[in-house]
């Protein structure tokens, strides 16, 4: 197994490749310290750590603890490679988020990463989808998911009650059986239990979201 045992700041530096957990459409910060507990502990993430240069003091996930604090870190196992993960807490006026991420100077240390990310040009894609759609089927035994994205700098959330059709078959996108039903979706959908839908991103194309989602060909 390679384990890299010291990260320097370069590996936190660069763009994210990330999935982006809407929770609720309401602030719960219950909720939020629940799905933390099941990432950091039945996920296969090791932590958390406020810290990202120090690996040893784990923080507690309290409500007095965790209002204070928007970024934890953690350390987690790939493919038999230990990489380094952040996760962002984002918590709006209306919606509770949970963003998992990794680096591209992470990400470089173990992988290829060629720009724009095109999974044609990088396979670690897909291994890092998997994780990530696997996390959410952990957290969706627990916790009802609204809707999750997948893919690179997805930090302008579009809450459930705001995307529509076009963007959902865009892809990249994980949906709970409500919202898969009212849209009814064709193309590709992996059904990844039965209260969660993956529809994954359409190859070649470098997919932004945001209020005005735009798609860039190749």
């Amino acid at each position: 197994m390679k384990i890299i045992k010291q990260f320097t700041s370069d590996n936190w530096q660069g763009s994210y490749y990330e999935l982006s957990i809407q929770l609720s459409s309401k602030p719960n910060i219950d909720k939020i310290i629940k799905t933390l507990n099941i990432i950091f502990n039945e996920c296969g993430i090791k932590g958390p750590f406020i810290d990202n240069s120090c690996f040893e003091n784990k923080a507690e996930l309290t409500e007095v603890h965790i209002i204070d604090v928007t970024i934890l870190y953690g350390l987690v196992i790939i493919e038999n490679i230990e990489l380094g993960v952040v996760i962002d807490i984002v918590r709006e006026e209306k919606n509770d988020w949970i963003s998992i991420s990794f680096p591209t100077g992470m990400i470089e240390k173990s992988f290829a990463v060629k720009y724009p990310f095109y999974q044609k040009t990088n396979p670690w894609i897909k291994i890092i989808d998997s994780f990530f759609i696997n996390l959410c089927k952990s957290i969706s035994k627990y916790i009802e998911i609204e809707i999750a994205f997948i893919g690179e700098e997805i930090s302008c959330y579009i809450p459930e009650n705001e995307v529509t059709k076009e963007i959902i078959e865009r892809g990249g996108i994980i949906v709970n059986k409500s919202t898969y039903e009212r849209n009814k979706m064709i193309g590709k959908i992996i059904k990844i239990d039965n209260e969660l839908y993956y529809i994954p991103p359409k190859e070649m194309l470098n997919i932004t979201y945001g209020k005005n989602p735009t798609i860039a060909s190749t």
